[in-house]
């Protein structure tokens, strides 16, 4: 199972801002291509790649949110809280 601390920064920052940011999760959610979640990074100043993009598709299913990797995520000093929260990776 994979965690959240083996992804890259940058996977991390985007999913910390997807959790953390409901109008972001809204948005994120509905895009339907990776070249819109791209645009929806870059618009939001987050960096991403087409790669770190795809491992994040890669382990989506098999990822374990830890409380030491949430805390990791938001830079220790808050609780990020997922209970009842679904970040959508889209149809691509």
């Amino acid at each position: 199972m994979a965690k959240i601390t083996d992804l890259s920064k940058n996977a991390q920052a985007l999913l910390s801002k997807s959790s953390s940011d409901e109008a972001f999760r809204e948005k994120f959610n509905a895009c339907e291509s990776k070249e819109e979640v791209m645009a929806l990074c870059k618009a939001s100043n987050l960096s991403m790649s087409m790669d770190e993009l795809q491992e994040l598709e890669d382990v989506k299913d098999d990822l374990e949110l830890a409380e030491d990797d949430l805390d990791e995520v938001a830079g220790g000093g808050c609780t990020v809280n997922l209970s009842g929260c679904k970040v959508d990776m889209g149809g691509w």
